[in-house]
This record gives C-alpha cells, structure tokens and sequence, in this order.
C-alpha cells in the first residue's frame, strides 16, 4: 500500500514511491514441457517475468516504470526496482483516488506460477480544488428556489392587498354616495353654527 500525494506536500506525502522485486531461487524450466503449455514472454531469455496490469487510464494519474520485469539465468538473483510517480496536473480528479494494480506471474516453473500475490494499491491525494464543491452546488440550488418562492409569494400578497384595498375603497364611496356626504363643500362657519344650534337646544 502506498500514500501518495499529487504534488509531492499534501498531508506530507511524496508523489514518488519504489519497491523491490525479487526471487529467493532460481526458477526451473523442464526441458520436456509440452508447447502448448509454454509462456509467452516480453523477453526470450526469461524464465520468469512479473507484469504489473492496471487500467490504462491509471497512465493519467501515475507514471509506473517498468511495467514488468524479467529474471533470466543471469540475473535471477538481482533485486528489480519499480517507481511510482504521482502526475501532477492542474485538473480535479478525485480528493482520494484509489488505484489498485494486479502482480501476474508469467512462468513455468510450478513453484512461482502457483503463487497468489495480493494486488498493491496505491492512495492517491489530489492537490487540486474543485470549482465549486457537491455541497456548495447543492446550496445554491436550494437557495434558488428559495428565492423563487419568495418572489410568487411576495406577487400573491401584493395581488391580494391591492384587491383588497380597492374592495375598501369602492365600499367607502358607496358609504359616501348613500349618506349625500360633501365634507369638501363645508366650510367652517357651517360647522360653527351646527355647533351653536345644538348647544342651545340643549340649554332649553
């Protein structure tokens, strides 16, 4: 397992790794092996070759150099070293990207083609931001339509308080028109002698 991050200082982490491969014997290869059994190799010397098998699409996210590696007579015994190297771009892929890779032994010696290795995985942290974040798209979505039902219920009560005012208005002139009232036309003097007549009256 392996941590990396996309620009080499995000959470303290590298965006290089390496690791090692190597066999504790020889592999054997029987003479009197059947042909239709044989394997396939990248090189022709091999006696065994190990393929590191991934989606391609993982080349946009990690350089892995070399994709396989090949033990002959010769160098059986020497440690193989593979790099990984986070590709840093200016895109926003993923905060985390796991990237998991097969280990193929291709041999046929028994003893290593019975082997089960388990696949590396590789933890990739991205540097990049995003433009707007899941969280944030989902609040101004929400405050849209927020914003909407605010405007049809601002138009409904100003609808409602316009017919209602003129409803008070009409009611008002009726008023006016059955009671004959014209308080444009009085005048002040008019007003005073209503006044005296209506003390007198209550003196006598």
């Amino acid at each position: 397992i392996f941590n990396l991050s996309e620009d080499g200082e995000l959470y303290n982490l590298s965006n290089f790794a390496q690791f090692t491969i190597s066999l504790t014997t020889m592999p054997v290869v029987e003479e009197t092996e059947p042909m239709d059994r044989r394997v396939e190799f990248f090189e022709a010397d091999s006696l065994l070759e190990v393929i590191l098998q991934y989606n391609p699409q993982v080349d946009t996210f990690i350089d892995i150099e070399p994709h396989f590696v090949a033990f002959n007579n010769q160098s059986w015994s020497e440690s193989k070293l593979v790099s990984i190297t986070a590709v840093n771009d200016d895109m926003f892929n993923a905060k985390q990207l796991s990237i998991e890779i097969a280990v193929i032994i291709a041999t046929l010696d028994a003893r290593y083609a019975q082997l089960n290795i388990d696949p590396i995985w590789i933890y990739l942290w991205d540097d990049d931001i995003p433009l707007i974040e899941p969280e944030e798209r989902d609040m101004f979505a929400l405050d849209a339509r927020l914003l909407n039902a605010i405007i049809i219920i601002g138009a409904l009560c100003s609808c409602f308080c316009l017919l209602y005012a003129r409803g008070r208005y009409r009611k008002y002139i009726e008023w006016r028109q059955h009671h004959e009232l014209k308080f444009d036309q009085l005048q002040p003097e008019d007003l005073v002698a209503d006044h005296s007549s209506s003390d007198f009256e209550l003196d006598s």
